[in-house]
């Protein structure tokens, strides 16, 4: 994992040039770090910080499949027409059922990545996606 991607998870609020980091070819080395941020991390706080930057990561991930499966099926139009009546209500109900279906998925992926102790456990965490 990319030291600055790390930093960014453990250091939200740093605006750019609030810390520069450089590959020096043995990989990535942290060369200034502007004290308004508080004390420079150590090399264990960043290692500690990368289980949450796994977990954001593999959370955001499944979201967007989550989503791009749901849209696959049944695109936004589809679904805004339903929620207007033009569909008949067994195709609603089929719909309904459906993208229920792919958020809970999403959610118990979710529920075991949150539940994670280590980078290991985060990357065995792979959704139980129904068919739609």
């Amino acid at each position: 994992m990319r030291l600055a991607t790390q930093l960014r998870y453990m250091f939200p609020q740093a605006g750019e040039l609030q810390w520069i980091v450089q590959d020096d070819g043995t990989g990535d080395r942290l060369v200034f770090w502007d004290a308004a941020l508080g004390p420079q991390p150590t090399q264990a706080e960043i290692d500690a910080a990368a289980l949450g930057v796994y977990k954001t990561a593999a959370i955001a991930r499944n979201r967007a499949e989550a989503r791009r499966r749901i849209e696959a099926k049944w695109p936004d139009p589809i679904q805004r027409s339903a929620a207007l009546g033009v569909y008949p209500q067994a195709t609603v109900d089929t719909m309904v059922a459906n993208i229920a279906a792919v958020i809970e998925a999403e959610n118990a992926a979710a529920d075991l990545i949150d539940a994670a102790t280590t980078v290991a456990e985060v990357e065995a965490v792979t959704p139980n996606w129904p068919v739609i």
